[in-house]
């Protein structure tokens, strides 16, 4: 990514004079460390913009909702806002959105219609404390490959988890509040390839996870709530657990199988 010159200042809150004038041509627009930004301004007329970065902007509270026309959006960036509560309906505009970073955001919730974000392929949401559920619209995201929910406060998945057919990388380890059952759709991942519930409070692994025929990485490490493990596929290359009362299944036919030290 090319350098991005930060166009506004800490004590900024305004947009610069010359901005307008260039904004039909603009492709990557920085506006970062804004610690004064209460409000991103009206946004309609970047049609070109592929890129905006509004990382450690502390004091973002709002995203106007002309943020829904920028449709050629390729990556968003509110990594830090932690101001920013929740995110405008109007982001399912963005088709061509691809990579949505909300880390250490002070984000509560997902809305629905990030399910109409049928190109995302990386979601990173770590550190986001306040964030609790996840939208069963989730489901619809196709070619999402990424999903980064580590440190998050939510306390389930939702079913339709399982209709990430290409996801590759699902991340849900420190989720403290995340407890029982993972439902038996986690089993309908065909792609899936890391597995973490790292320090999370489940108390079972449903059977179908023996049908994630791609999985190579389990991390059960700190899950001291969990009962047994169920059979697991047999292309696991490293599985981590922590071994108290846990019945565990039968692993001499993992022969590629590492341990955590």
């Amino acid at each position: 990514m090319p350098l991005v010159p930060r166009l506004f200042g800490a004590a900024s809150s305004g947009i610069p004079s010359f901005l307008p004038q260039a904004s039909k041509q603009l492709k990557v627009l920085g506006v970062q460390d804004c610690y004064n930004l209460r409000c991103t301004p009206e946004l309609s007329a970047f049609t070109q913009l592929k890129i905006l970065l509004l990382s450690d902007c502390y004091g973002l509270e709002h995203l106007h909702p002309s943020i829904g026309e920028l449709t050629s959006l390729v990556t968003l960036d509110l990594r830090y806002c932690r101001g920013l509560k929740e995110l405008p309906e109007e982001v399912g505009g963005l088709k061509d959105l691809k990579v949505l970073l909300l880390d250490d955001s002070g984000i509560t919730a997902i809305p629905s219609s990030i399910g109409s974000l049928r190109k995302l392929k990386t979601l990173h949401a770590f550190m986001c404390k306040s964030l609790r559920e996840i939208p069963n619209s989730i489901g619809d995201l196709q070619n999402l490959q990424y999903l980064n929910l580590q440190y998050t406060a939510i306390e389930k998945l939702p079913s339709a988890i399982g209709g990430l057919k290409n996801l590759q990388i699902l991340n849900l380890s420190y989720c403290r509040s995340l407890k029982g059952a993972i439902p038996s759709e986690i089993g309908d991942l065909p792609s899936l390839e890391s597995l973490d519930l790292e320090w999370t409070r489940i108390s079972d692994l449903p059977e179908s996870v023996r049908n994630l025929s791609s999985l190579q990485s389990l991390n059960l490490w700190g899950c001291k709530e969990l009962r047994s493990l169920p059979e697991l596929p047999s292309g696991l290359t490293c599985l981590s657990v922590t071994c108290q009362s846990l019945g565990l299944p039968q692993l001499l036919c993992f022969i590629h199988l590492k341990t955590r030290s």
